[in-house]
């Protein structure tokens, strides 16, 4: 290779790195250190980028280095680079003290931070930075409003998303219309998601992966299953677009969860990759549900081989399988299994809106000050439904307890505290949106359809 200036390894290193040919690139910007050029010159915003694309954090730490070393970070480019770098790899503290530090700061930097928090489950964060924002009067794009919707979905904030509309809505785009579309599905409102889906590829948008993982998502909490797999195909068949594990997860969750064994164990097995823990989760819940004990075990046993498990949900739901059969020593062989590998089962949280603030509240957390009155209103609710055909399902509940005890227990779960908290503290009629860190359990489930009728 002839000899190359400054500019010359800066456009190659830039050409590899959008290629994705990041080993050339680190190698010829290892070699450019010690070369006799202007360092402060160096293509740190390359670098910095592979670093956030790749999650290396140490990499762009050692760049970052380079880059103070140089007084390189004080470049408006390169402070951009390395907030990004820092959001991506989940270090929003860092992130912060050098959005704070540059002097100038563009929509393409506010966005990137509002919609790291929001990715990364930080939404009161992101909001927060999205009303200091508005406040600084720098005006939002399509990309900032599609976090911003999609935060207040996350956060069951009625308030806010009517807020948004009196914001000046930058020309819809296919970031903006995805946003839009995330927002309805994450509310379970499948109907309103499908039409705005349609309604965007009429006004000549063209959907792309993230807009068909909404709808799928959609159609499955709605159990629309015959919607779901003609949008499944259509990626493939009408928009040329290739299929990735979230949308196999989602239809395989779909197919599993409405009872249709067969066609889910056979896109299982047509999937050009392994099924994950998310995919073999579905199934157990999916088993727990229909009382597919069989499969179950299959589905347990590939998650209790995984090295690395999320949480306890796989051993909690195996247990709960093993209880509805009243195999009480095989329950006590699956809580012996999650104790020696030292996991815990994650608290089922659920959360509502009332008059602006949000209120938290757990199965059996009776810290809530109007606790008193959220019991008497669940009391009230559950006589009344009772008398419209409720019936407790109390595999759901505690296991080795008493009849009465479980019926009790049921009334403490989180949905129900929530729903009661609103029903007390808002005007007969309002609408309610509680939001939950897991999904609800088929009682609470069955219950929560007769309370809209009192």
């Amino acid at each position: 290779m002839p000899d190359l200036d400054d500019i010359s390894y800066n456009v190659i290193i830039t050409f590899y790195a959008w290629f994705g040919q990041h080993e050339e690139a680190i190698r010829l910007f290892c070699e450019l250190q010690f070369m006799r050029f202007n360092r402060r010159q160096f293509p740190f915003a390359t670098m910095l980028s592979i670093a956030a694309n790749t999650l290396d954090l140490q990499m762009g730490q050692q760049i970052h280095s380079l880059a103070i070393v140089t007084t390189a970070d004080s470049e408006l480019l390169v402070g951009n680079s390395l907030v990004d770098m820092y959001v991506k790899c989940g270090r929003f503290e860092e992130a912060e003290k050098i959005f704070r530090s540059l002097a100038k700061r563009s929509i393409v930097l506010w966005t990137a931070l509002v919609s790291g928090y929001v990715q990364k489950g930080f939404d009161e964060e992101g909001l927060n930075l999205f009303n200091e924002m508005h406040k600084a009067g720098v005006r939002a794009d399509q990309a900032t409003f599609a976090s911003i919707l999609k935060a207040s979905a996350n956060l069951a904030s009625l308030s806010l998303r009517k807020q948004l509309h009196s914001f000046d809505m930058p020309e819809r785009n296919i970031v903006s219309c995805n946003g839009l579309i995330s927002a309805h599905a994450q509310n379970g409102n499948g109907e309103v998601t499908l039409d705005s889906f349609e309604k965007m590829v009429q006004s000549g948008f063209q959907p792309d992966s993230v807009s068909f993982l909404s709808v799928l998502s959609a159609c499955n909490h709605c159990g629309l299953v015959q919607e779901g797999l003609r949008y499944f195909r259509s990626m493939t068949q009408i928009h040329n677009l290739v299929l990735r594990k979230e949308h196999y997860a989602s239809m395989v969750d779909m197919l599993y969860w409405n009872g249709q064994f067969n066609e889910a164990e056979k896109l299982m097995a047509e999937m050009p990759f392994d099924p994950d823990e998310i995919m073999w989760s579905s199934v157990l819940n999916s088993c727990r549900i229909h009382k597919n004990q069989e499969l179950a075990r299959k589905a347990a046993d590939q998650l209790f081989r995984m090295k690395v498990l999320r949480d306890a949900a796989a051993y909690v739901s195996m247990s709960d399988i093993y209880a509805a059969a009243c195999q009480r020593d095989n329950v006590g062989k699956v809580k012996k299994a999650m104790r020696e590998r030292g996991i815990r089962k994650v608290p089922a949280y659920s959360w509502v809106e009332i008059r602006h603030m949000v209120h938290v509240f757990s199965a059996n957390n009776m810290l809530h000050p109007q606790m008193e009155e959220i019991r008497k209103k669940i009391d009230m609710l559950s006589k009344e439904m009772e008398k419209e055909g409720y019936k407790p399902d109390t595999s759901c509940a505690l296991h080795d307890v008493d009849e009465k005890i479980k019926i009790e227990s049921l009334k403490d779960h989180s949905e129900r505290l929530a729903i009661a908290s609103a029903l007390i503290s808002t005007p007969e009629g309002s609408p309610i949106l509680v939001m939950k860190n897991l999904r609800a359990r088929t009682d609470c489930h069955a219950a929560i359809k007769h309370i809209p009728s009192f």
